[in-house]
């Protein structure tokens, strides 16, 4: 599992994070990491297994996004193919 703020995929108001998708989402992939936790945007989101560029994949991790502690929520711009 790995756990940090900025997601690297999101239809929320930030948008998705390149550096996380290059940096990070590969090493996920490369050391079978099963889920992802993130905030940042102020809404829920759960992705199903996916890839660094977020096609389905299910050797990739779950991502979830749980940024509903208490701040105002987010508008979701569009559902991503790959949520759940």
């Amino acid at each position: 599992m790995a756990v940090y703020h900025h997601p690297g995929l999101t239809v929320g108001l930030h948008e998705n994070s390149l550096a996380v998708q290059q940096r990070w989402m590969p090493l996920f992939e490369q050391h079978g990491v099963d889920l992802v936790l993130n905030g940042h945007d102020h809404h829920y989101e759960r992705f199903l297994p996916q890839n660094a560029d977020g096609d389905p994949d299910p050797n990739g991790p779950v991502q979830i996004i749980g940024g509903t502690g208490g701040m105002t929520l987010y508008d979701v711009h569009a559902a991503h193919p790959a949520t759940a």
